[in-house]
Parts: C-alpha cells; sequence; structure tokens
C-alpha cells in the first residue's frame, strides 16, 4: 500500500463547521467544551488576569489552581 500524499487524504475541516459562516477564523475553545459538556480549567481567570494576579495579588496558587489542565 502506498502512503498518500497530504492534499490526497480527504477530510472535514471542523473549523468550517464551528464557522457558521462567520469571518472569523478561530472559535473559542471554552465554547466548544461547552457544547460538548467537556470540563474545562478555565473557569477561574484567564490569561489576562495572571499578571495582576502575579504581581498585585501575588496570589501563584490561584493561577495554578484556576489555569493549570
Amino acid at each position: 500500500m502506498q502512503a498518500k500524499k497530504p492534499w490526497e487524504v480527504r477530510h472535514l475541516d471542523t473549523m468550517e463547521m464551528w464557522k457558521f459562516g462567520d469571518y472569523k477564523h478561530y472559535t473559542r475553545l471554552e465554547l466548544l467544551a461547552a457544547v460538548f459538556g467537556i470540563p474545562t480549567s478555565k473557569d477561574g481567570i484567564d490569561g489576562s488576569q495572571v499578571n495582576s494576579t502575579f504581581y498585585h495579588e501575588n496570589d501563584l496558587e490561584k493561577i495554578k489552581k484556576n489555569t493549570a489542565p
């Protein structure tokens, strides 16, 4: 059996499905996790809050607890 070249492999681009005709090139992972009922570690803080949590609150444990998978 001969290996197929990448352009010969038929695939379904799930990004095209989740865009729903929108022009953006991304879908938030939190949205997909919620749709599929997959638990996410993003319930506490998001990346934009890490800096102030670390430097202003000095709370490394909060960052580790709420951002680690």
